[in-house]
């Protein structure tokens, strides 16, 4: 899938995440079953980390994988 052009958020200023320019993070928002968010929730906790972590470093880890060379990631961003 291509992406063209940017799209501008259709939030208000007020309710856009104010970090989101500053950081140059974006929202991916994902719907999983009842059942496979609480496995998700305990995966990660026997890990030690956070479902936003462990999603985007497997997002980091699977394009840097296909893509070789082509994709510089930035990184995962902790909270």
């Amino acid at each position: 899938m291509r992406l063209v052009g940017t799209r501008r958020s259709a939030l208000p200023p007020e309710r856009q995440d104010p970090d989101a320019a500053e950081t140059g993070t974006r929202l991916v928002h994902v719907r999983v079953s009842e059942v496979i968010h609480r496995a998700l929730r305990i995966h990660v906790a026997s890990e030690d980390t956070s479902i936003q972590t462990w999603v985007a470093a497997l997002i980091e880890r699977e394009l840097s994988s296909r893509m070789g060379d082509r994709f510089v990631g930035r990184g995962v961003e902790r909270k």
